[in-house]
């Protein structure tokens, strides 16, 4: 495990040492985050209008107070996937960007955010086919949990755990689609075939990736919340003795500010992570920047 979280670190370094040549890419994520806002807007206005509309009740029962899920009428389901929608799509639509350059960079190239912008938008039809794919199943997953939240007492439980199983196997084997999608030039269809090759040549998707990269997040959010608390703290202390709130607010604007940059390079980092993974496994070398004997600790071959 030590080993694994070891050559994770130092595969995520490399993701970050890429980022740091071409800073660029962290805007992705940031267009991302823009066209998903955008794209709820646009969904509540239709969809979540349109809904209200027809029924005025429709959205009665959706509280943050409520203990469980409530069972969606057909005009919350339709709202509910346009706003899943609007946040996959933009999503799935970046990272095909970051992935894009990524590729070039591996090939010796060099692509721009503008070029990889346009890769993204030649493929935008594989990109909302694929964005269909992963809401439709998102929703059809949600809907389990909700069910399961419903029966209660241990069969609550034992059906939240075999939900929770089913979303687990859907992320392995959808894990690589996208990088497939960008390295080799197919659609979501020939995508999870290949994504599943991949991971036939592993333990499982790469257990790298899942359990070295939650570690190095887990480590990159600790000085948030150590400023957090400091910032917290003196003001708190400022506030009973009357003195100045100037340091305890600052500390707490530059927590803030830290967590936002962590989270886009971290964001960018995951991306990078899973192509270099899919490029590994189909192809046998990646190239770049990345060191191919630390990657193929990944990809442990079965007996």
């Amino acid at each position: 495990m030590f080993e694994r979280i070891g050559r994770g670190w130092r595969i995520a370094k490399q993701s970050f040492q890429l980022i740091g040549k071409d800073p660029e890419m962290l805007a992705f994520p940031m267009l991302a985050m823009a066209l998903g806002l955008t794209g709820t807007l646009f969904v509540t206005g239709l969809v979540g209008g349109g809904a209200y509309m027809l029924d005025p009740t429709i959205f009665e029962d959706w509280s943050l107070f409520r203990d469980e899920s409530p069972a969606l009428k057909a005009g919350g389901l339709a709202y509910l996937f346009g706003v899943m929608f609007a946040f996959t799509a933009s999503s799935t639509y970046a990272n095909f960007a970051t992935l894009n350059t990524m590729r070039v960079r591996l090939d010796g190239g060099d692509a721009t955010f503008l070029d990889s912008i346009q890769a993204a938008n030649e493929r935008l039809g594989d990109i909302m086919k694929w964005s269909l794919v992963v809401t439709s199943v998102g929703l059809v997953l949600h809907m389990i949990e909700s069910a399961c939240l419903r029966l209660g007492g241990i069969g609550s439980f034992v059906a939240r755990g075999i939900a929770a199983l089913m979303g687990g196997a859907w992320n392995v084997v959808s894990f690589m689609v996208l990088p497939a999608m960008v390295m080799d030039g197919v659609g979501p269809k020939e995508g999870l075939t290949r994504s599943v090759d991949a991971l036939k040549k592993s333990w499982g998707e790469g257990l790298t990736a899942h359990v070295s990269m939650g570690f190095v997040s887990g480590m990159a959010v600790l000085p948030f919340i150590a400023m957090l608390v400091i910032g917290v703290g003196s003001l708190a202390t400022a506030a009973d003795s009357g003195g100045s709130p100037w340091f305890g607010g600052g500390i707490l604007c530059l927590s803030f500010f830290y967590i936002a940059v962590v989270s886009l390079m971290l964001s960018v980092a995951r991306v990078l992570f899973s192509g270099a993974l899919y490029r590994f496994a189909s192809t046998g070398e990646i190239g770049g920047e990345f060191d191919g004997d630390l990657v193929s600790g990944a990809f442990t071959p079965k007996d």
